[in-house]
Parts: C-alpha cells; sequence; structure tokens
C-alpha cells in the first residue's frame, strides 16, 4: 500500500516537473485546444500553479451581462490583464439594482484597465439597443481594434439628438461589423445604427486604420465614402435594401483602392433600377486593382466597368510547373505529401517523379484540376504512375471528374440521378487504380462537395487470388480503422473548375 502510494506521488511530481518545462507560449498554445468548460475549466481547479498559467486563455474571452454592469456582477479586476474579447450580452434597458450599475465613465474605466482587450461584441436577444454614451464609451477605447454586433445598435429609449462626433478621439478600428437579419421588421432604416458610424468614419485615424467594414446599406455613410480616402480598407460588404436614387456606386467607392472584397447583396427597387458601377461613358482604369471576390446583386449590363475587369491568372501551378519542383526534390523518408496542380501535358511525368522522389509516401493526397474543355482524364496512367510507391496505403484523390455533381445541387440528394452517375464513375475510377497500384493499397478517398463542407469518400480495396483483380466498395468504417481524414477544409466548399484566389468560374 506504501509503495504504491510513493508510486503516485513520483508520477505527479514528475508532471509538475515536465510542464516547468513547457515556456509559456507552448503551454498556452496547448490550452487553446482544450474546450473551455468541458477541458480548460477542469483543468485550471487542479492546483493553484496550473490556474495561474490557464487564466490567460481562460479569461482571455470574457462575457458579462448588460443588464447587470455592476461592481458585484463585472468581472473581477484580477482579471482585467487576460481580457483580450469582452462580449455584452442581454439588454441595455434601464433597471434598478440594490448596487448601482456602472456609469459610462465607470465602464470606460473598467475598461482601460484591460491592457489586452481589441475586440468588443454587443449581442441583444431583444434588439433595444445601446444607450449613446456606452456607445461612446466602448468606440473610444484606445486600444480597441474589432467592433462587432449582429443586432440594432438604435435605442428606443433614447432622450433628445444624438451628439453627431465622439466625446473624445475614436479608436483607430482595423474591423467594424454589423450583420443584421435580412428579414426584419420595419423601419430598416434606424439612426441609432447609422450615427455611430457616422462618428467613426469622419475620425482621420479610423480612415486611414480600418480594414473591414460589414455593415447595412441602409447604415452606409455614403457622403463620407465620398469625401474621404481609405488606403487600407479591404473588405467591405454592404446587404439590405437599395436607396431607391443613387448615382453610380463608383462615387461611393473610387477611393478604396486596397479593396480584395466587394460584396453588395442589395435587394431590387423598381424605383432604383439596375445597379450599375460606372456611367455608361465611363472609359477610366479599373479602379481596384487588388479586387479578387466581387459580388453584385442585379447588375448592369450595360455597365462598361465590366469590360475592364482584369484577366486574373490562377496561381495554382500547372502540372509541367509543379513537375519542375518536384524535380528539386529527394526525400526519401518523406511519408505523407499533398500536391495541387491543374493538368496539362506534364502530368503522367509529374505522377512519375514521385515515386523517384519520394519513393516511402504511405500517404498520398492529389487535387488536380482539368482544364477549361479537358474531358478526357487518364486514371489507367495515373495510377500506373504510382504503381512503384511500394508502401502506399492510402490515396486522397481528387480527379474533377465531369461528372462531379455540382455542390449546390438540390439537397445534395445521394439517391439522385446525377450522383448515382458520379458514384458510379467513382467506382469505376477505384478499379482501375487499384489494379495498377502496388498491394500496400488499402484505401482510395475521393472528394465529394457538398454545400457546407467537402467530405473524403473511402473506398476499400480488397485483393483476392482470383483472377477477377482487386475490387473494393464504400466503407465509411475504414476511417477510424486507418485514422482517415474525413474533411477536406483547406479546399473551398464551391470550388468549381478553376481557382482564381478567390475568384471562381464554372465549366459547366
Amino acid at each position: 500500500m506504501y509503495d504504491s502510494y510513493e508510486a503516485v506521488i513520483t508520477q505527479h511530481n514528475s508532471a509538475s516537473v515536465l510542464l516547468d518545462y513547457l515556456n509559456e507560449d507552448v503551454l498556452r498554445h496547448i490550452y487553446t485546444f482544450l474546450p473551455a468548460k468541458e477541458g480548460l475549466k477542469p483543468l485550471s481547479l487542479t492546483c493553484k500553479p496550473i490556474r495561474e498559467s490557464c487564466k490567460p486563455v481562460l479569461f482571455s474571452r470574457s462575457k458579462v451581462k448588460s443588464e447587470e454592469l455592476t461592481s458585484k456582477h463585472f468581472i473581477h479586476p484580477s482579471l482585467w490583464p487576460f481580457v483580450q474579447t469582452l462580449t455584452f450580452n442581454g439588454e441595455w434597458g434601464d433597471f434598478t439594482y440594490p448596487i448601482p450599475r456602472f456609469t459610462p465613465a465607470i465602464l470606460a474605466q473598467a475598461m482601460l484597465g484591460m491592457p489586452l482587450l481589441s475586440r468588443v461584441f454587443i449581442k441583444s436577444f431583444r434588439g433595444n439597443g445601446v444607450p449613446w454614451p456606452y456607445i461612446d464609451a466602448i468606440l473610444t477605447l484606445p486600444q480597441l481594434r474589432f467592433f462587432e454586433t449582429p443586432t440594432t445598435l438604435h435605442h428606443h429609449a433614447k432622450r433628445g439628438s444624438t451628439p453627431d462626433t465622439l466625446s473624445s478621439s475614436a479608436a483607430p478600428l482595423t474591423s467594424y461589423q454589423q450583420r443584421l437579419y435580412d428579414y426584419r421588421k420595419p423601419p430598416r432604416y434606424r439612426s441609432g445604427d447609422m450615427e455611430p458610424l457616422s462618428c467613426l468614419v469622419r475620425e482621420p485615424q479610423v480612415q486611414q486604420s480600418l480594414e473591414s467594414l460589414i455593415i447595412p446599406i441602409e447604415s452606409a455613410p455614403f457622403a463620407d465614402f465620398v469625401t474621404s480616402a481609405w488606403p487600407r480598407l479591404r473588405v467591405l460588404s454592404l446587404r439590405g435594401g437599395r436607396l431607391n436614387s443613387m448615382p453610380p456606386y463608383l462615387r461611393y467607392f473610387s477611393r478604396m483602392p486596397a479593396l480584395r472584397e466587394l460584396k453588395l447583396n442589395v435587394a431590387h427597387s423598381p424605383a432604383a433600377g439596375r445597379a450599375a458601377f460606372c456611367p455608361i461613358d465611363w472609359t477610366g482604369p479599373f479602379p481596384w486593382p487588388e479586387l479578387r471576390t466581387w459580388t453584385v446583386s442585379f447588375p448592369d449590363p450595360d455597365d462598361p466597368i465590366y469590360s475592364l475587369i482584369p484577366s486574373w491568372g490562377s496561381p495554382i501551378l500547372a502540372a509541367s510547373e509543379m513537375l519542375r519542383l518536384v524535380a528539386r526534390c529527394c526525400s526519401p523518408h518523406l511519408r505523407e505529401l499533398d500536391i495541387e496542380y491543374t493538368e496539362d501535358s506534364g502530368e503522367i511525368d509529374l505522377l512519375r517523379r514521385i515515386p523517384l522522389a519520394f519513393p516511402n509516401l504511405n500517404r498520398l493526397m492529389i487535387h488536380r484540376y482539368r482544364q477549361r474543355g479537358a474531358d478526357y482524364i487518364p486514371i489507367r496512367e495515373i495510377g500506373e504512375s504510382l504503381a512503384p510507391l511500394s508502401r502506399l496505403e492510402v490515396l486522397y484523390l481528387h480527379l474533377d471528374l465531369k461528372s462531379t455533381p455540382h455542390p449546390l445541387a438540390p439537397y445534395n440528394d445521394h439517391g439522385s440521378e446525377e450522383f448515382l452517375r458520379f458514384e458510379a464513375s467513382l467506382l469505376e475510377s477505384a478499379s482501375i487504380i487499384a489494379r495498377a497500384t502496388s498491394p500496400p493499397l488499402k484505401a482510395i478517398c475521393f472528394l465529394k462537395r457538398y454545400t457546407y463542407l467537402n467530405e473524403w469518400l473511402p473506398f476499400r480495396i480488397v485483393r483476392t487470388d482470383t483472377n477477377e483483380g482487386p475490387h473494393g466498395y464504400w466503407d465509411l468504417a475504414l476511417r477510424n480503422e486507418l485514422d482517415l481524414i474525413s474533411q477536406d477544409d483547406e479546399s473551398p466548399p464551391f470550388i468549381n473548375r478553376y481557382r482564381l484566389n478567390n475568384w471562381v468560374t464554372e465549366d459547366r
């Protein structure tokens, strides 16, 4: 009994010593992988040293109830140094508590005591808004960089007019996001939503710092867009109901040269007409040379801007280019490889080079994309090229078959005729590749694109002594048996034939 107790103590002391060897950055990185309630919080209760090491992660994201902004219910001052994100949950109504609520000045002082605080979220279930003095206290917080709310800020109980300026200099925000529900009750325009934003965008430091602006179009400060320059604005997203009368959009967005993402999801109004960016006689250069994602609802077919869109090239290497890269490699100890290329005349040479450069691979992932109009896929040659990989057990393969269903096909119905044709093509491809490759190959996983995810479908290869050769079947049990990847998070769910950075064009 004594010996067992001594062994437990020794193990505990060894664990403590090993934990002390980890520097703070490594330890915090490990903590970020633990679920807050089910993992990190129980761990923090084990002992005082571990709790102290957990605090920077455990309290980095903190929440308070908006209706209980009192010294009793607020975050304890000892934890303020760890708060990076602060979420206000609930309503900002005029409630009476035995302990007085924080005034805006007291709240501002408390947030100033959080040196790492850079993000503020405001969430409200009833959408009763936020009194202006509290908004002012938040938006003038010097260290604030990200502000986000999914609800209206318009405070129904406010009295008098809202000031058109903040009480002090605005924070140099990099992101301001307000994503309101599309089907909210009228009126869609509320002064309490537009006023804070108008105050912000008039500040020179905000004009210089803002990188992302996602707001309802009804709250957009169009007049300020025209008079100010936005050198760092990369993301602009406006959503809602288009104003009845608007000049071409270019008038408002021409001073945003760094735009990479421009989204105008705006409902059509018969009185407003089509959404034009440029006057019909406009001949200027394309205004956003770095633009990669562009969404516009109800575009004007006569808008001259569409003839000026630059011809972007795909960043994905062609097979012959990838061959030049692989030819430089010689890594006999490499076990896993993931490559991506657009097929061309060098594809088979590339695949033949892989066994020479990486002879001991046991897992290989290949994303190949067809060129426009290229329907033939050399499936047998692909299998034969990889046959020298004598240790290969799992092959992840995206062939970009012509029969691949579109990811937005209704409900991605597995029983649909389109999916059945695709499944038959995959089964045939798997059998051809299995007959050409080496016996160690146990599974071929094919990529199936859904609306919200990309899934690897595992095909089990069965080899017998008969003359029929290898055969197989779909088997999800392989995922646990071989510790397979089930989803492909690296490729966008909506990927079609070509990826032009974030642009997508479709070969259909």
